[in-house]
């Protein structure tokens, strides 16, 4: 019996955990912001001698890891 209650309670906890994330507000990088972290990621991706067939999936998630870690939302392409 005390799992199942355990196992409502997690559901109903997990099920507000996820409204709340969705109400959070956006965060969009400004495009000065994006354009750094894009010439960053590019001189990374020389460095690491990536290949060009690579290259452009390794920059939009090096982007995005740069935003996420400055609090801004991820962007969809860096093109």
């Amino acid at each position: 019996m005390k799992i199942k209650l355990i196992s409502i309670l997690l559901v109903a906890l997990m099920g507000f955990v996820s409204h709340v994330n969705a109400d959070e507000p956006s965060n969009p990088a400004p495009k000065e912001v994006i354009n750094n972290a894009k010439t960053q990621c590019e001189n990374y991706a020389k460095e690491d001698q990536v290949a060009d067939e690579d290259k452009s999936k390794y920059v939009l998630s090096c982007v995005n890891d740069e935003l996420e870690s400055q609090g801004y939302d991820k962007v969809d392409s860096v093109e």
